[in-house]
């Protein structure tokens, strides 16, 4: 469904097709045309989730509560200024990033 290209360390882009991951998880095709890009989300790495969180508390910015991502990453979802999608996520120790999956 998708591929990670390591960038150094603990850095990846990851490249997915969204035909297969609807495929394989189901949920609803994001409509490319109704957007000003066709992004669909990007996503940061960070450490201290609950700090980030904390941070975007005392901002009043607004932002979905934190999850477990199939991945086996903690994330937590906010939107940027143009509406795109952005994920912060924090790597668990069994993140398939970092055990190879």
């Amino acid at each position: 469904m998708g591929v990670y290209v390591g960038c150094g360390q603990t850095t990846f882009l990851e490249i997915f097709d969204q035909d297969r991951v609807l495929a394989m998880f189901g949920g609803s095709k994001v409509d490319l045309t109704a957007t000003p890009t066709r992004l669909q989300h990007f996503c940061f790495e960070v450490t201290g989730l609950e700090a980030m969180k904390a941070r975007l508390d005392a901002s009043g910015i607004p932002y979905l509560d934190v999850g477990m991502g199939l991945d086996h990453a903690r994330q937590l979802w906010v939107g940027d200024p143009d509406g795109n999608a952005v994920e912060l996520m924090e790597y668990t120790a069994t993140s398939k990033q970092l055990v190879g999956e």
